[in-house]
């Protein structure tokens, strides 16, 4: 009897053992499942993925090391789309069924140095706000035409002006690439407030035309082709980055809060956004729109 207690007890502790066993081999090849069709994805965007590795099995956390072609250790602009394409595959991975609890974004120079690493978590919440793509119900005209009436450019010269929809596995929606030319960083000063004013806007509103705007890349050049401001912002995770020459109008972005100042009967524009032109009436409150 006792040897029979003794054989069913050996059984169930097998038994366990091998469920455990397969439960972890079965865990093993999804997220190595995972780190192979997220980095075919990154292949297919031509985006320079050096190495995307395993930090931790449980909770899972990964690495994507991108290449940058800087050889000071500074970011290039080109590093600007790079970067938020890589996030956007890692956040928005649920679509295809794959699942990512955090992952680092690592960007090395030429010579291998660190020269951005950080890391971000993925929460339930953020996964069911981003489990679909954004519906296009407009053709490519309409979409152009519908931006341009959408936009203030002011001055400031349409070089090109492209909407395509996203071919990525699990993408959806459109995507905006805006090149604008100015002559000098004044004039483009001039004109880029009101601009960036009625591009968050159409962020805000692009749904309601049917546009489906799902990322955005816009790119400011003066007359000698210097690069005065380049934003690349992924409307669908919140992904933003952007770089500008010093001096070119930035009160479109939150800074450190300043020393208190006296109090003024004149209407302040909304910190943060991009103030109106002086010829025209401040926007009320209720009327703002987010900086990236």
């Amino acid at each position: 009897m006792k040897q029979k207690k003794c054989s069913i007890s050996i059984f169930i502790i097998l038994s366990i053992t091998i469920l455990i066993t397969l439960q972890f081999i079965l865990r093993v090849n999804a997220q190595e499942k995972t780190i192979q069709d997220l980095t075919y994805r990154l292949d297919q965007l031509e985006i320079p993925v050096v190495e995307i590795k395993i930090i931790s099995e449980q909770p899972f956390q990964i690495e994507i090391t991108l290449q940058s072609a800087s050889e000071d250790g500074n970011a290039t602009v080109d590093d600007l789309w790079n970067l938020v394409m890589a996030r956007r595959q890692a956040n928005l991975a649920s679509r295809i069924g794959l699942h990512l609890d955090s992952y680092t974004t690592h960007l090395i120079d030429t010579s291998g140095k660190t020269i951005l690493k950080d890391t971000a978590y993925i929460y339930a919440t953020d996964i069911d706000q981003t489990t679909t793509g954004k519906e296009v119900k407009l053709d490519h005209e309409d979409s152009i035409r519908t931006v341009n009436q959408e936009l203030d450019y002011g001055d400031l010269k349409v070089d090109l002006l492209d909407i395509f929809v996203n071919q990525e596995i699990n993408g959806g929606g459109q995507t905006l690439i805006l090149e604008l030319s100015g002559e000098d960083m004044a004039s483009i000063n001039q004109d880029l407030p009101d601009f960036l004013h009625s591009l968050f806007r159409l962020f805000e509103t692009e749904q309601s035309f049917g546009l489906g705007l799902a990322i955005c890349h816009i790119r400011v050049i003066d007359a000698s082709g210097n690069i005065m401001l380049d934003l690349v912002r992924d409307l669908e995770s919140g992904i933003s980055q952007w770089t500008m020459q010093p001096g070119v109008y930035d009160e479109w972005f939150p800074k450190p809060a300043l020393a208190p100042t006296p109090t003024v009967t004149s209407p302040l524009p909304l910190p943060g956004y991009p103030a109106p032109k002086e010829n025209k009436t401040p926007l009320p409150p209720e009327t703002g729109y987010p900086y990236p």
